[in-house]
């Protein structure tokens, strides 16, 4: 069998994944939302119905930080200067390689950032989108934040 066919019967038999997700209780971070002074904005987002039962897991600069499933997206405030983003299925049966990009920000930026599964070639895709379709990207996707403490593990 081929590696994509693996990765695709690992991502739809019962993904097992440690993260909790939920809808916010406060109102959430917009992409169109200005960051604060002195800090920039990271939109993360999944527009796919795909592999709607699999988790992804994304780190910014090793820190676990949001999760997507299925049509979901998340925003948070960055430090302005260089930072990593890393995704990677949350299912210690996946064979998925996690993805990696970087970016740079300045005060009062906005970047977006759109993940792709794409099942059966087996890999991710990360493309670093502009605003308007980021907006398109989320118009019928749900935010999803973090619930509790979780116990994900490294990305290495």
């Amino acid at each position: 069998m081929s590696r994509s066919w693996f990765a695709a019967l690992a991502l739809l038999s019962g993904c097992v994944s440690s993260l909790r997700l939920g809808r916010p209780v406060e109102p959430p971070i917009r992409p169109s939302d200005e960051p604060p002074p002195g800090l920039a904005a990271l939109c993360v987002m999944r527009p796919q119905e795909s592999d709607s039962i699999a988790t992804y897991a994304v780190r910014v600069d090793g820190r676990l930080e949001g999760a997507l499933r299925g049509p979901s997206w998340f925003c948070k405030h960055v430090t302005p200067g260089f930072h990593r983003v890393a995704i990677r299925v949350d299912d210690p049966g996946a064979l998925l390689e996690p993805k990696e990009t970087t970016f740079v920000v300045e005060p009062g930026q906005r970047v977006f950032l759109r993940q792709e599964t794409h099942l059966w070639l087996g890999f991710i895709e990360l493309a670093w989108i502009d605003e308007r379709d980021a907006a398109a990207a989320i118009a019928s996707a749900r935010n999803l934040v973090l619930r509790g403490s979780t116990t994900a593990r490294s990305f290495r």
